[in-house]
């Protein structure tokens, strides 16, 4: 049986830069000139032919911003509200770690809560809200504040 120990060289060196010798003075990079120097690339070079981001048109563009903001439930707000704060914004939001950032977007949903649970809730500060939260507020008293409309 032949045991891999035998062998004296199974596996190749690996190319050691500058060291003198074979690949030693330049390393194989031949002489000066901006692809001899460390760390360098041409990006987009395709050796004298139009690069490709040259040929084709322009078209468009995209910012890739999208407005994002945070989404709380009623029934979040009514348990911020049990604790003894009646008029609910990002500050208090941030204080209970709901949000992470005071500046943050705020948008409410749910309506299936019960009105008893809202008495102690007077007036909500938010950017955003849906349909069923603004209706279901109006109707039971709730003044809601919207920044962004």
């Amino acid at each position: 049986m032949v045991c891999l120990n035998n062998f004296k060289k199974s596996t190749k060196d690996k190319k050691r830069f500058g060291r003198s010798g074979c690949f030693g003075g330049t390393s194989g990079r031949g002489h000066k000139g901006y692809k001899a120097r460390s760390g360098s690339t041409v990006k987009g070079f395709e050796g004298g032919q139009t690069p490709i981001y040259r040929r084709l048109p322009m078209r468009g563009f995209n910012s890739n911003k999208e407005k994002k903001y945070s989404v709380i439930s009623l029934k979040k707000i009514i348990a911020i509200g049990k604790g003894g704060n009646d008029n609910i914004d990002n500050e208090i939001f941030f204080n209970y770690g709901v949000i992470k950032d005071i500046k943050d977007d705020v948008k409410i949903i749910g309506s299936d809560v019960s009105i008893e649970d809202l008495k102690s809730v007077k007036k909500i500060s938010a950017s955003f809200a849906s349909n069923g939260v603004k209706e279901f507020l109006k109707k039971n008293g709730v003044e809601l504040v919207l920044k962004n409309s």
